[in-house]
Parts: structure tokens; sequence; C-alpha cells
């Protein structure tokens, strides 16, 4: 009997490490060995695209030279310049901070670009009468000396771009973070066009421009390596939507004189509205950051 519980207390000693380390937590997983915390501020360069395009709001109910009317004849009208989106160059500066826990990392940053990425497209139709554009049902482009040609030109421009938004990553590698972010963008816009209608005898212009701020926002994703212990290089990818941009179509000259003038009753139509672009596109740009802590 003695043997027998001498025998089963050292089974038992003997059993006591195993258990102890099946009933102990797992350990926590490393934090990785490159910092990311910190406030940084660095510069960024890349292309943009606009993929907006332009759309005619025309207040007129009878025909005229931008307003389709279904009862007459297709060349009765001149087509939008709808192909206004373009490409350009931009590039600034921005600034930011991190936080940093585990492998995970939390950011806010901000940056301006400045940069010229426009567009532009003219359509141009021969109206099938002298007529049918409608120009004037008196004066202006009623003679017999010719059919009219109409022209619609149109150009969008974007000149600079600001983000504010918020960064979410994830530490893959000792060194490598890939990110998502998002959040709030202002661009300063603009555009301007025209619409020509002439024949042999008489030309009649329609014109307008406009600048402003617009707010919208960017979303986007990248990547960020830690090239030494204060200076990372980042490439990222933002998509930007900035709303419209419009100017108005008014009356700007008829010539020569004798026939007309925008002002004279009867006469050319005051306005032919506005033209409407939309102003949203693609960012690819590449960047370095000094970190200060």
């Amino acid at each position: 009997m003695k043997k027998f519980m001498v025998a089963a207390t050292l089974a038992a000693l003997a059993t006591m490490p195993a258990l102890a380390k099946v009933e102990s937590p797992p350990p926590p997983p490393p934090a990785p060995a490159s910092n990311w915390a910190g406030c940084y501020a660095g510069v960024n360069g890349g292309i943009g695209w606009n993929k907006g395009n332009t759309h005619y709001n025309d207040p007129n109910t009878t025909t005229d030279p931008i307003n389709f009317i279904p009862n007459v004849v297709p060349s009765s009208f001149i087509p939008a310049p709808s192909g206004t989106g373009g490409t350009g160059g931009l590039g600034g500066g921005g600034a930011g901070c991190n936080w940093q826990n585990q492998q995970w990392v939390y950011g806010l940053e901000g940056d301006i670009d400045g940069g010229r990425i426009a567009g532009s497209q003219t359509n141009s139709v021969t109206a099938a009468t002298a007529t049918v554009f409608g120009v004037n049902p008196v004066t202006g482009l009623s003679g017999l000396l010719g059919n009219p040609t109409g022209t619609a030109s149109e150009s969008t421009q974007l000149n600079w771009l600001s983000t504010i938004r918020g960064r979410i990553g994830l530490i893959v590698q000792d060194r490598l973070l890939l990110f998502a972010t998002g959040g709030l963008a202002l661009g300063g816009v603009s555009s301007q066009g025209s619409v020509n209608v002439a024949n042999s005898v008489v030309q009649v212009t329609w014109s307008g421009s406009h600048s402003a701020v617009n707010a919208g926002f960017a979303v986007g994703g990248g990547a960020e390596w830690a090239l030494a212990d204060r200076w990372t290089a980042k490439a990222e990818y933002l998509w930007y939507d900035l709303g419209n941009v419009s100017h108005l179509l008014n009356c700007a000259s008829v010539s020569p004189l004798l026939f007309a003038s925008c002002n004279a009753t009867p006469g050319p139509f005051a306005t032919l509205g506005n033209a409407v672009s939309s102003v949203h596109g693609s960012i690819v740009r590449v960047g370095i950051n000094y970190k200060f802590n």
C-alpha cells in the first residue's frame, strides 16, 4: 500500500507541468519591430484623370441650336460636346499623424496638390436647310445664302485638389503597411464653352465660363514602406467626386450687325441655358514622408 501511494504521488507530480502548459493562455503576438506611430509631413506627385462629361440644360421650348425637338430633322440641333474629361499631372504635399495598436495603424491625413487635369471637345453639324437651327425666325440665319454650320465647344479643368482623410492600415510585414482611406475633398474647378452658328452671311455666338471651389469626397487605398526610422515611401490610388460645374450660354455677338444684335427684338435667343459638366475621376500618385517622432 505504501509503495502504491508513493508511485501515485510521483505520477501526479510528473503530469503537473503538462497540465499547467495546457491551461495557460497563449502569449500575445509580438508587436511589429517598425514603429508607425507619430506625425509626419511629405511631398507627392502623380497623374490624374477627369472622367466627367458635359450636357446642356436648355430652358427654351422651341427649336434652338442645341434644343432637340422630336418633330424636326436630326441635323436641327448640335449635340453637346459630352467628352470633356481629360488627363494631367499634379503635385504637392501633405501631413498627418498615425496611431499604432499592435499590427493596426490608424491615422488622419491632409494634403493639397496643384495641377491641370483638363479636357475639351468640339462638335460640328451642318443643318439640312437654312432655317432649321431656329436662331431667329425673322432675321439672323434665315437667309438663302447657304445652310448654317453649328459648332459647340466645351472644356473642363481641375486646377487643384485638397483632401482631409482618415486612414486605417495593417502591417503585413515588418516595414510594409497596406491601408484604406477616405474623406472630404475640395477642388478648384472651371469650365468654359461656346455655341456658334454661321452661314455665308451672318454669325451668332453664345458663350460663357465659370470657376468655383467644389466640395465632394475621395476614397482609395495604397501601400507605404518604411525606408528607415523616420522616412517612408508610399503609392496610393484615389477616386474623387466634386459634383458639377456649370456656366450660362448667353448671346455674345452677332455679325455683321446689320442683320441683328443680341438685344434686338426679334433677334437671336438671349440664352441657350447652361452647360453642365461633371468632375470626377482617378488619381495615382507616389510620395515620400518624414516622421517627426
